[in-house]
C-alpha cells in the first residue's frame, strides 16, 4: 500500500478584517475561515494596501487572530486584507478592513520665546516638523515659577496657532 495522503484544498477566506491604528503600525484582527479545506490553519497572511495597491504581505506562523503588522508609515491610510494558510497553501482574501492612519505623538515644538507684560507673557514658538501623522489641532502651554515645580496645562490653545497670550500670572516671578 501507499503512505497515507489526506486529500484538501486551501482554506475559505477569513472574515470580518479590522484593524486599529498605533505608531508605524497597525493591530489587525479578523474571524477564522469557516471552512480550513481538510486541513488545518498553520497561519495567515496579511496584505496591508494603500488604496487599491498591495504592499507586501507579511506572514504570521500562528493560528492567532489578532496580529500587530509593523513598518507602516505614520499619516497613511491602510487597509487590511487576511488570507488563511494550511499545508495546500494560502487561501483567498478577507474582504478589506476599514481604513486606518496610523500615529503617533507630534514632536516637541521649537524656537519658543516670550514676552512679559502685566500679569501675562505672550508666547510665540514654531510648530515641531514631526507631527505625528496627524494635523495639530493645539498646544498644551506648562508653567513653573522659579523654585517651584510645573503647573501642568495652565492653558490649552485648542488651535494650530503658534502664539498664546497666559493670563493670571504674577508679576516679578
Amino acid at each position: 500500500p501507499s503512505n497515507e495522503v489526506t486529500p484538501c484544498t486551501v482554506p475559505d477566506a477569513p472574515t470580518d478584517a479590522s484593524a486599529v491604528g498605533g505608531n508605524a503600525q497597525a493591530t489587525v484582527s479578523w474571524t477564522a475561515p469557516a471552512a480550513d479545506g481538510g486541513s488545518p490553519i498553520t497561519g495567515y497572511e496579511v496584505t496591508p494596501y494603500i488604496g487599491a495597491v498591495a504592499q507586501t504581505p507579511q506572514p504570521f506562523n500562528s493560528t492567532a487572530t489578532t496580529q500587530d503588522v509593523t513598518g507602516l508609515t505614520n499619516g497613511t491610510d491602510y487597509t487590511f486584507r487576511v488570507s488563511a494558510i494550511n499545508s495546500a497553501g494560502a487561501g483567498p482574501a478577507s474582504q478589506a478592513s476599514a481604513p486606518v492612519t496610523p500615529r503617533t505623538t507630534p514632536g516637541a515644538p521649537t524656537g519658543l520665546n516670550g514676552t512679559p507684560g502685566n500679569t501675562h507673557v505672550t508666547l510665540t514658538w514654531t510648530a515641531p516638523a514631526d507631527t505625528g501623522g496627524a494635523s495639530i489641532t493645539g498646544y498644551r502651554i506648562d508653567v513653573q515659577p522659579t523654585g517651584g515645580s510645573w503647573a501642568t496645562s495652565i492653558a490649552d490653545t485648542n488651535s494650530p496657532a503658534t502664539s498664546v497670550t497666559v493670563n493670571g500670572l504674577v508679576n516679578g516671578t
